[in-house]
C-alpha cells in the first residue's frame, strides 16, 4: 500500500501477526482482499491519524492526489 516504502517496524508487525497465527492456528485479520483486511485491522486498532494517512499518500505514487 505504501508503494514499496516500509521499514523495520512493518517487518516486526508482520512477524508478530504470523507468530500469532502459528500459535493460535487461525488468521488474525482474515480479510477477503486488501481493503477488507485494512478495514478489519482498523476496526481493532482504530483509524490512523490523518497526518499518518497523508504521509502514506505522499509516498504512494499509485494513489491519486485529489
Amino acid at each position: 500500500m505504501t508503494d514499496g516504502y516500509y521499514d523495520a517496524k512493518m517487518d516486526i508487525w508482520g512477524y508478530g501477526c504470523v507468530l500469532f497465527e502459528m500459535i493460535a492456528k487461525y488468521p488474525l485479520f482474515n480479510g477477503k482482499g486488501e481493503l477488507d483486511q485494512i478495514h478489519k485491522i482498523n476496526k481493532v486498532l482504530g483509524t490512523p491519524k490523518q497526518a499518518l494517512i497523508d504521509l502514506f499518500k505522499s509516498r504512494a505514487t499509485h494513489m491519486s492526489q485529489n
